[in-house]
């Protein structure tokens, strides 16, 4: 009751003194006089509010410079230019802790088997998410509502969808509302201080890509195929977009693409890899894109 109290005192404080007068919260040692709210302790901290990603996103009209905790990915965030961002998390170093990664995890929504693989000290799927609930018209397209496609396929029977080849090996390619919450309980969709763990862990940006990428598959006579270094296994599996207004697949052989979970110089964020060169790299791309997913335990 005591930090309630003391959490309301500063609230009202803050509402009595925002224009005309500045704050001290301390130890009797007075305010600095550049700041509205000065708070000092040697003995306590400060929390902020503290959320899921899906509790966060729940959020209606955030405030620009708006910031919480996220305990999905360990992260604090803040709103700005409409999208979340990462401004320091708790887990960009990757603690040790048992991540309990097994071989083989099957996804109680549909009973489909996954290789799981620890890299470092993350725990991620060793394969593309095939969780397919509907399949989606490709002359249609979304923004806001969950769109599900499969490479090469245009109709809308999902068990036909089920049954091809670039089902099996590509997995599904979902839009972003359907990829925020595609991944099975205890998973999450990876957030872009996750995904940069994996990328140093990997040897960084310009080689991590030939590390991630499967030894076979990619592209052409020109093509850098991968070492699969870790077992991620890497394969291109192309992306749904619209180009010049029209709905299309693309780049089956040429590249990979995987949502993350926030956002990139306003825009939703993905990893790419091509098949020319050995680089991964962030993405920033619209929402009705379809790319696929990449879960890691939570």
């Amino acid at each position: 009751m005591k930090q309630v109290r003391t959490f309301f005192i500063i609230v009202a404080l803050f509402a009595a003194y925002s224009i005309h007068a500045q704050v001290s919260i301390s130890d009797g040692s007075g305010r600095d006089p550049s700041a509205m709210l000065d708070v000092k302790s040697t003995s306590k901290g400060i929390l902020f509010p503290r959320m899921t990603t899906a509790q966060r996103d729940a959020i209606a009209n955030p405030a620009e410079g708006l910031t919480i905790y996220n305990t999905t990915n360990r992260c604090f965030e803040g709103y700005s230019q409409g999208g979340w961002h990462l401004w320091g998390c708790l887990t960009e170093y990757g603690e040790p802790h048992d991540l309990n990664c097994d071989n083989e995890f099957i996804d109680p929504r549909d009973a489909t088997k996954y290789n799981t693989v620890k890299i470092g000290n993350q725990c991620w799927l060793a394969e593309n998410l095939r969780y397919l609930p509907s399949v989606s018209d490709t002359n249609t397209y979304s923004q806001t509502d969950p769109y599900y496609y499969v490479y090469g396929y245009y109709g809308t029977d999902t068990a036909a969808a089920k049954a091809t080849t670039n089902y099996q090996k590509y997995g599904v390619l979902y839009n972003r509302p359907a990829a925020m919450e595609a991944c099975p309980a205890g998973w999450h969709l990876p957030g872009k201080a996750e995904w940069l763990i994996l990328i140093n862990y990997a040897g960084g940006k310009p080689v991590a890509g030939g590390k991630l990428k499967a030894t076979s598959g990619w592209g052409w006579g020109s093509s850098v195929q991968g070492t699969d270094d870790y077992g991620f296994t890497a394969r291109p599996g192309g992306q749904f977009l619209l180009e010049g207004g029209v709905p299309k697949f693309k780049d089956e052989l040429g590249s990979a693409l995987w949502w993350c979970g926030e956002y990139l110089h306003g825009n939703p964020c993905a990893w790419r890899i091509l098949h020319s060169n050995p680089a991964i790299e962030s993405y920033p791309t619209t929402r009705e894109n379809g790319f696929s997913v990449r879960c890691i335990r939570d």
